[in-house]
């Protein structure tokens, strides 16, 4: 075999390693979209599941593209977050108004009122919640 043809299937191999990538990359991103507002998961299912142009998705929604490639680009970041990860995947050892709590804010991205409001709590519970999650996850990140 010569370099050519060895280079050309190493090749082969780094673009399908990379087609794999970000094929689970983009079924990681719209699994995690359950937890999103309606309007933020219809928006990365359209981009992510049926493959719209953001650029045509833009002029359906009479939005500039480059406002709504950064929506995406934000919610994709908070989606694959160290804290989101953290928070989906220790969520059920907590109380379930903690639970709720910890999804609406760091997952759903809804601010403390927000959240408050959504869920019909006080703005110092969530607070109080937001501030237990906030330990536990800096504590397991401490031990890693």
């Amino acid at each position: 075999m010569n370099r050519l043809s060895e280079r050309q299937n190493g090749d082969e191999s780094l673009l399908e390693r990379r087609r794999r990538d970000r094929e689970a990359l983009t079924e990681r991103v719209l699994m995690r979209a359950e937890w999103l507002e309606p309007a933020d998961r219809a928006l990365l299912e359209s981009v992510y599941g049926d493959h719209v142009p953001i650029p045509r998705l833009a002029r359906l929604r009479g939005q500039a593209p480059r406002r709504l490639r950064r929506r995406v680009q934000t919610l994709v970041e908070r989606l694959l977050a160290p804290k989101t990860s953290y928070v989906l995947a220790r969520g059920g050892d907590w109380s379930r108004e903690r639970w709720r709590v910890a999804c609406k804010y760091v997952v759903a991205g809804r601010g403390l009122r927000g959240t408050a409001d959504d869920l019909g709590l006080t703005l110092y519970a969530v607070r109080k919640h937001m501030e237990a999650v906030r330990t536990l996850y800096e504590a397991e990140a401490a031990r890693a």
